[in-house]
């Protein structure tokens, strides 16, 4: 099975198609159905296994690899977030990773 069949196969099971795929991981129409004849990028690739929560393994070779890694309350509720924000425009997304920046950098913190 080819990577772009095992993506579609992923995105019916989770109620996506190709084309709010790659909307939602912000990826060119139309560019996830020629990865089979084309090069495409492992970022692209690491943000279509993530927003379909298997990993890149997985799309790569059709078998998921056993991972000894724990994921903490605190990063699940950031993978969560992420999650939450790759669906969100452009705009939206900006604001809030300006917003979280600020925070970071204590520009919010006076405020």
């Amino acid at each position: 099975m080819s990577i772009v069949a095992r993506i579609k196969e992923k995105c019916n099971q989770q109620g996506y198609t190709i084309a709010s795929l790659e909307r939602t991981t912000q990826i060119a129409n139309g560019t996830i159905s020629k990865w089979d004849d084309n090069r495409f990028s492992a970022e692209y690739l690491f943000r279509i296994a993530t927003t379909l929560n298997t990993s890149m393994d997985y799309l790569f070779s059709g078998s998921e690899k056993q991972k000894d890694i724990s994921v903490s309350p605190d990063m699940q509720e950031w993978i969560h977030l992420y999650k939450k924000l790759a669906s969100c425009s452009p705009e939206v997304r900006n604001k809030c990773i300006g917003y979280i920046e600020g925070c970071i950098d204590g520009y919010y913190l006076d405020k």
